[in-house]
């Protein structure tokens, strides 16, 4: 692999970073605007993950199921 190659390879997973953390940053900063505006949803926040987990509980036993 030639010299400009692994450059431009490192050029572009440090583009891919740099634009994932101005995402990220940028969706934690929506995120904190609309829970200053609605505190009493915020109070529900650590409850979020739990449905992803439902959801992939039920989707793990029909696969399951459907194997047998």
């Amino acid at each position: 692999m030639s010299g400009s190659v692994r450059w431009g390879i490192v050029a572009a997973s440090l583009c891919a970073t740099v634009a994932l953390m101005w995402g990220g940053v940028g969706l934690l900063r929506m995120l904190m605007d609309w829970g200053s505006a609605h505190p009493e949803a915020m109070k529900a926040m650590p409850l979020l993950p739990i449905f992803p987990l439902i959801i992939s509980v039920i989707v793990a036993q029909t696969r399951r199921r459907s194997n047998r």
